[in-house]
């Protein structure tokens, strides 16, 4: 079934108005300075978090888990910086719709999750 005009003008409209308000990913390269301090707290705040839960008698994997949230911390960061951006614009000039960069950069972050934590479970 092909899409009506209409459904295909409000498409191209939606594309355009992409484009317009598309934010550039290098953009988020300015926040390198709030990031490296947002990393340095967070690894405090994980240390502190970790010895309060193995004191409580939380098993070995769960030290894991926060181990891999923490390294995976710039991906997250980039994936929050994008959540509320209309658009966002690649630095090969592709503009990516709200929808799909959240999907893209989720799956890169989940993919960094998934190989890390295979890498962390062979030793």
């Amino acid at each position: 079934m092909a899409p009506d005009e209409d459904q295909l003008d409000r498409l191209f409209a939606d594309e355009a108005a992409d484009q317009a308000e598309a934010v550039d990913l290098e953009e988020f390269g300015s926040y390198g300075p709030v990031v490296a301090c947002a990393v340095v707290m967070a690894f405090i705040v994980l240390a502190i978090v970790q010895m309060l839960l193995f004191s409580l008698g939380a098993p070995s994997w769960v030290g894991r888990v926060l181990m891999l949230l923490y390294v995976t911390l710039p991906q997250g960061a980039v994936l929050v910086w994008a959540w509320g951006k209309p658009a966002v614009r690649l630095p090969s000039g592709m503009v990516l719709p709200q929808r799909r960069i959240r999907l893209y950069i989720g799956m890169v972050w989940v993919a960094s999750i998934l190989l890390i934590g295979l890498q962390m479970a062979r030793h």
